[in-house]
């Protein structure tokens, strides 16, 4: 009872502190959280007084975590988002649900018939559909995603990451492009035309699945997969995409003899669920790996 009463003394500002931390900033954290700047102050200074140390060095008009205050947001982030989830996994089927889910643009193609599945499943689930973060793994254990879809590995002992579909890559193009109405292309056939090709790597490499022996033309280059799928869109490129996003956007694969492009897979990625038999995210996981199961053997 003792160290409930302890937790109790400070349980109010941790909100308050969080919020600071992860914006470094008085003033943002206030807007964050609807309250002044002022206030936001003084509850920070009671609990750097209750805990007995500071948690920030100052600069400036900006508040950097020192790291006894990392270490406590490491702590009220954990506390922060089980609370959370344990309040999702008890709520009553009748009640509503959120769930927010991040995916690269083109994905969204193949996201939202599992969206429309899963509130045909589950009415009072609200989903809100956003596009992956480049920190993945600190926006999921923040709670400021509760599913994202990636397609590089990545590991976290937070995270629960699985392998929804490999899925073979394409190049492709829309139904009005030239490419589109040829049969039997080779691959000097398919270099006539012009690409949208991901930014080259440091070792000159545009890593999209284009054989880099294979010299082609750039027509366009693109800073995110979906911009190359408005590209191929537009009937002016091609593009090398993954099949599932390719027809979820309608464009076409086009068939070209003695070109062979790797396949990729996909990852979700999820907080490891308090329940494995109730976590919404869970669940929609596995409707977003039946879509792809659907897409990838027709």
């Amino acid at each position: 009872m003792e160290r409930l009463h302890s937790l109790y003394q400070h349980w109010s500002w941790l909100p308050h502190f969080r919020a600071i931390a992860e914006t470094e900033h008085l003033g943002a954290a206030a807007k964050l959280l609807h309250v002044t700047p002022p206030a936001l102050s003084r509850a920070l200074a009671r609990l750097e007084a209750a805990l007995g140390t500071k948690l920030f060095h100052r600069r400036g008009r900006n508040l950097v975590l020192n790291e006894a205050g990392a270490a406590l947001l490491r702590a009220v982030r954990t506390a922060m988002r089980q609370i959370d989830d344990s309040v999702q996994d008890v709520t009553p089927a009748g009640q509503t649900v959120h769930l927010k889910v991040a995916a690269p643009g083109p994905y969204s193609a193949v996201l939202l018939p599992a969206i429309a599945r899963a509130r045909a499943k589950w009415p009072k689930l609200r989903l809100e559909l956003m596009a992956a973060p480049e920190a993945i793994v600190p926006a999921l254990v923040r709670g400021d995603i509760d599913v994202c879809l990636h397609e590089h590995a990545i590991a976290s002992s937070e995270l629960a990451i699985e392998t929804l579909a490999e899925v073979q890559k394409a190049v492709t193009c829309a139904a009005t492009h030239p490419a589109a109405r040829r049969r039997n292309l080779t691959v000097a056939d398919l270099l006539a035309f012009e690409f949208a090709c991901p930014p080259s790597s440091p070792d000159g490499v545009r890593e999209d699945g284009w054989p880099p022996e294979i010299p082609r033309t750039v027509g366009i280059t693109v800073a995110n997969m979906q911009l190359g799928v408005d590209a191929a869109a537009s009937g002016q490129f091609l593009a090398v995409i993954p099949l599932p996003v390719a027809i979820g956007n309608r464009l076409r694969a086009v068939a070209v003899r003695g070109l062979t492009i790797p396949p990729t897979r996909v990852y979700a990625s999820t907080r490891v669920p308090v329940s494995s038999t109730s976590d919404a995210a869970t669940r929609f996981v596995g409707l977003v790996r039946q879509q792809f199961a659907m897409l990838t053997n027709r």
